[in-house]
């Protein structure tokens, strides 16, 4: 879900900032963030305007000083 909705608000010329506290899973996140914007362009077609960065960060306080709104996403075990 976190992915998905960064890739929605680059698209739509925000700049995206992206937590992980696991530093290792957080280099497993830009071939995602590729596949969702190429999936986007196939099915849905290209941004219209600029697309914004989405910058990926394990500090947890380096979010909190930039950030203007704060979307949590988290893992749902729905079993």
């Amino acid at each position: 879900m976190g992915a998905t909705a960064a890739v929605c608000f680059s698209r739509a010329g925000y700049t995206v900032r992206a937590w992980g506290r696991n530093p290792a899973k957080l280099m497993a996140v830009p071939p995602v963030l590729g596949q969702l914007h190429d999936f986007l362009d196939e099915h849905v077609g290209p941004p219209a305007g600029r697309v914004g960065d989405i910058d990926l960060s394990a500090d947890l306080r380096e979010v909190d000083e930039h950030a203007h709104v704060i979307l949590e996403c988290v893992t749902e075990d729905l079993d």
